[in-house]
């Protein structure tokens, strides 16, 4: 298994993430194919940004990898969390997309929302999104961080079906 957190595309070296790439479609160096991808994949949430990302996930998903993929705070947006005014709502659709192709991949059990649970032999993973609207209205952000009951009881449910 292959872990990456906070790729930013658009300010990263290119060069790093092809060979990241590689390692993830290598058997050797990726015997299990899993790749987990744990949020910042964008640096502002642009549509450029997640084209690049798609781009990515569909080479991982179509080359037999199974991806298991979490939002982090750059993924809706400039700064902590979702600023409503910047990008609205366009920016966890384009999320939502590359979930929906995550979930193409038979080893997600389960899907809601962006919540996931992938089955890969006998792991299982559980993606849950943890950048919902808080409290913190006054700052309008979208994200404070965490993980909401219903989510929980939600894979709890799934997790005792298998």
């Amino acid at each position: 298994m292959l872990i990456a957190s906070d790729i930013h595309f658009d300010i990263q070296d290119p060069t790093l993430l092809t060979r990241f790439e590689s390692a993830a479609l290598n058997r050797r160096s990726n015997p299990d194919r899993v790749v987990v991808l744990a949020g910042d994949l964008t640096q502002r949430a642009r549509s450029s940004e997640y084209d690049q990302a798609r781009s990515l996930v569909e080479r991982l998903v179509f080359g037999g990898t199974s991806v298991i993929l979490t939002p982090g705070n750059h993924d809706h947006g400039s700064g902590p969390g979702e600023r409503l005014p910047l990008v609205g709502t366009s920016a966890r659709h384009r999320f939502l997309e590359l979930v929906d192709l995550v979930s193409s991949h038979p080893a997600v059990t389960a899907r809601r929302d962006a919540d996931t649970i992938t089955v890969c032999g006998r792991d299982v993973f559980v993606a849950l999104r943890s950048t919902h609207r808080g409290q913190k209205k006054w700052a309008k952000l979208r994200g404070i961080g965490r993980i909401r009951s219903e989510q929980l009881d939600w894979a709890t449910s799934r997790l005792d079906s298998l």
